[in-house]
């Protein structure tokens, strides 16, 4: 029998530490290890293996930041959350990039069980053979950007406007400059040309804005050390495959408000092709080199070399971050979705059926699977979902 993960929590107050214990306890099938400091858990950690660490942020000594910090340099593997009771001391947490979700004690304590228990079950349910291979070739599974962070706690508050986002969105000159490039591209179409970061969010809406900061900064940040990988026409098949996503829940009456969750998936269905480019360079190069020699699909080849494969990856990335539970599945299972037991149309119906269009658009071999749209019920509605809609490569470096 395989042994139960570690969860570290770090608080030095005695009551936090025995509630947070309780309900993760309650909730997670893992073995939970207390310290009332920071240096105690480093120490720990020094010997033993963790899945999870929490940690509190205002400690005498060594604060939540500091503590974090070193985590992710040493342990990067390891899933960092912060907790605070302070909305100030969180946000600035936030900033600091150094965790990767945020919750508030006491009220998200039971919120942030279940986050920690769907990571465990992605782990152990994806398919192939699950994350720990891949787990423990990557170097790096970074924290979303500070603007996101900064988004995401404007948008907390539940009365953000388009100017108070922009106005953060202007801040972060490179990312104004990338999101403003993307609404003047072909992808969009607008017939005005969009000067201000707050007209684009006044154009494309707040949430789309959020998204799009988060795709762009993971589609630039990572420095390419793989020749045969093209980050600007992985971004353009990521916006096909979106837009047409969206189209498709369109067509199948999707009321508009729950549109944006269709566009995410299909933007982020791809991202664990970045993941492996950023931390396994040498041998995702091996992965394109099988596939010219042998003829093999490409996630067969990932699989063969990697352990794993970029859908695994990319679901695993976006559970990390807190993505909901609909995006993480249509990154988990894009190519295979018979194996996730979906039986409602839903964004992986969507994103399998978008992805599988664009690449025969661009005369590959790329199947949709019969058997799940059967047991939905919507084989005779994949001639409706066809779309001419593509765009041309995009460079975001400007």
């Amino acid at each position: 029998m395989a042994e139960k993960p570690y969860v570290i929590i770090v608080d030095d107050t005695p009551a936090v530490l025995r509630l947070l214990t309780h309900v993760v306890h309650s909730v997670v099938d893992c073995e939970v290890v207390t310290f009332p400091e920071p240096r105690a858990a480093i120490g720990f950690l020094h010997d033993h293996s963790a899945a999870c660490v929490i940690s509190d942020y205002h400690m005498p000594g060594m604060d939540g930041g500091q503590f974090l910090g070193i985590i992710n340099e040493q342990y990067p593997q390891i899933v960092r959350i912060a907790v605070s009771g302070s909305e100030g001391a969180l946000a600035n947490m936030q900033l600091a990039g150094s965790a990767h979700q945020f919750f508030r004690k006491p009220d998200d304590t039971r919120k942030l069980a279940l986050r920690i228990e769907r990571m465990f079950r992605l782990r152990a349910s994806l398919p192939s053979h699950g994350l720990d291979h891949l787990v423990a070739r990557v170097k790096t599974l970074p924290t979303p950007p500070a603007i996101f962070a900064e988004l995401e706690a404007l948008l907390a508050t539940g009365d953000a406007s388009a100017d108070e986002v922009g106005r953060i969105l202007e801040r972060d000159i490179a990312m104004s400059a990338k999101v403003l490039q993307l609404c003047n591209s072909a992808f969009f179409g607008f017939r005005e040309k969009v000067t201000r970061p707050r007209h684009a969010v006044a154009l494309l809406g707040i949430n789309m804005v959020r998204s799009l900061t988060l795709a762009l900064h993971a589609f630039t940040k990572w420095a390419n050390n793989v020749p045969r990988f093209n980050h600007d026409a992985l971004l353009a098949h990521s916006l096909n495959v979106a837009s047409l996503s969206q189209d498709i829940a369109e067509m199948e009456g999707v009321q508009p408000e729950n549109l944006e969750v269709f566009f995410i998936s299909g933007l982020l269905h791809d991202i664990g092709k970045l993941v492996f480019a950023a931390n396994a360079s040498d041998t995702y190069n091996k992965v394109f080199e099988i596939v010219d020699c042998e003829g093999k699909s490409f996630v067969d080849a990932e699989r063969d070399i990697l352990g794993a494969t970029h859908a695994e990856a990319g679901a695993y990335l976006l559970g990390l971050w807190g993505f909901d539970d609909d995006i993480v599945t249509a990154a988990a299972y894009h190519h295979l979705p018979s194996l996730s037991g979906d039986r409602r149309f839903a964004a992986l119906t969507a994103v399998h059926v978008a992805n599988a269009l664009e690449h025969q658009k661009m005369g590959e071999k790329r199947l949709i699977d019969p058997d799940f749209l059967r047991r939905l019920d919507l084989v005779d509605r994949l001639d409706v979902w066809r779309s001419p809609k593509s765009v041309e490569p995009l460079t975001l470096h400007p």
